[in-house]
């Protein structure tokens, strides 16, 4: 019999040395915050809050709030400190004992079942937003920020129910989809999408919150003693 030859596998060397990841004294700071999306019933009203969370696509983020899911940073960041060195830039690879495991768009839709299809560039809503943005007090050619967000949560009980739905939805896209800190505006055109019901539904949040999430992972730097994850990374922990 000839000399058999087993393959040996290889794998790219990891961004930070066996022993030298940093996990000590690093604290991990999110905006996607369940507690804020579960308490979206008592502000918008149990009718737009289930509307929302049994009829929109984005509704999977608060059914994960309304669940007994319990978020561990813990292993989130030790995920993020046990990358392998890779080229790809809407992709990480962890070494966990030994294993290679890869997150991409693809894990990402497979655990969330949002939209991730392509953006379409000409796919423009051209829907009059002023009197809603008038509303939220907020300015005719911006986006709304959490502040201004949280401003109107707490007088919106009188407002129909298809304004309060509007307002839940702005607050799942700049929480759970975006992930943006509390001073960011979600992008005008994202915003605008509340007001027509197709144009939301048909959006790809999926690959706008993946791309938030795999991005701000990319640029993390664990020289300071804390740092911040955009988008939704509870999906690294489910």
């Amino acid at each position: 019999m000839g000399e058999e030859v087993i393959a040996k596998k290889s794998y790219p060397k990891r961004l930070d040395a066996a022993g030298k990841a940093p996990m000590k004294g690093r604290s991990m700071h999110i905006n996607c915050t369940l507690d804020s999306l579960a308490k979206l019933k008592e502000k918008i009203g149990e009718d737009a809050y289930s509307q929302i969370r049994d009829q929109s696509k984005v509704g999977v983020l608060l059914k994960l709030a309304d669940s007994s899911f319990v978020w561990w940073g813990k292993l989130v960041h030790h995920l993020l400190t046990h990358q392998l060195a890779i080229s790809r830039p809407y992709e990480i690879w962890c070494l966990i004992e030994g294993s290679p495991i890869r997150f991409s768009l693809h894990e990402y839709e497979d655990i969330t079942g949002l939209n991730c299809a392509e953006i379409d560039v000409e796919d423009i809503v051209a829907v009059d937003h002023r009197e809603f943005w008038g509303d939220l007090k907020v300015a005719a050619e911006k986006g709304p920020n959490w502040n201004e967000l949280e401003s109107a949560l707490k007088s919106c009980r009188s407002w129909s129910l298809e304004k309060r739905k509007m307002l839940g939805l702005l607050v799942v896209v700049h929480v759970g989809i975006l992930g943006i800190s509390r001073s960011s505006r979600i992008p005008l055109d994202y915003a605008k999408r509340v007001l027509d019901t197709e144009a939301f539904e048909r959006f790809p949040w999926g690959r706008v919150g993946f791309k938030e999430l795999i991005t701000s992972i990319k640029v993390l730097s664990y020289d300071r003693t804390s740092y911040a994850i955009h988008g939704c990374p509870h999906v690294l922990n489910i």
